[in-house]
């Protein structure tokens, strides 16, 4: 039987990024307590009913998990809190030639949900694709009905795009697919825009 003690007592030493955000990142691996873990979420059919398939279909099997870690188009990590694994948050589709790639993210501990986790990690993950990866473009398909996930992206200055209609079947009925995408240069050109108006705006109250 798998013990969950003995993953965590397997992550000391082991994560990478923290910063003033409260959550690190740990890349998961093929090993069999990783997969154990990712297993217990995947199968859950309320964790995974947003996710694209077939991470969604409740079925978890270990050649799933290595396909999932061992594709270098492919970058996943475990959310850690306090040393602890509470959910997922990782890349797909890299493509080194574009520099571009998919976000996805869940929070598989259900009493670590709504505590800003996610987004945080979505916030390292900007981060270490820009600057680790050199990639100039993320984006993400979410449900229209899946209003946290659409909270999480937009928190991280995610922009609307477009719309996929009828290509997401959740409960036997078809939703539509929004597309968001976060570009590094963008942002940073932004942000440089808005100290520059706040700048001018104390001046001329000065």
């Amino acid at each position: 039987m798998w013990d969950r003690s003995v993953f965590v007592s397997c992550l000391k030493g082991s994560t990478f990024g923290k910063g003033e955000e409260s959550v690190d990142f740990l890349p998961v691996r093929a090993i069999h307590e990783h997969y154990m873990l990712c297993r217990s979420w995947f199968e859950d059919r309320e964790t995974t009913k947003w996710l694209s398939s077939p991470l969604r279909l409740g079925r978890y099997p270990k050649v799933i998990h290595e396909k999932l870690i061992t594709d270098r188009r492919n970058q996943v990590f475990f959310i850690m809190v306090d040393s602890s694994p509470i959910g997922l948050v990782g890349l797909q589709d890299i493509d080194r030639i574009d520099h571009k790639a998919e976000i996805w993210y869940l929070v598989g501990e259900e009493p670590c949900r709504g505590k800003n986790y996610a987004s945080q990690a979505v916030g390292r993950l900007n981060e270490f694709s820009a600057n680790r990866l050199g990639l100039v473009s993320l984006y993400a398909h979410v449900s229209v009905l899946n209003l946290a996930s659409i909270r999480v992206l937009e928190k991280n200055k995610y922009q609307y795009v477009g719309r996929l209609r009828r290509s997401f079947k959740v409960n036997g009925e078809y939703q539509d697919l929004l597309l968001y995408d976060w570009v590094p240069e963008f942002n940073r050109n932004e942000a440089k825009m808005q100290v520059r108006e706040e700048s001018d705006e104390a001046g001329s109250s000065s």
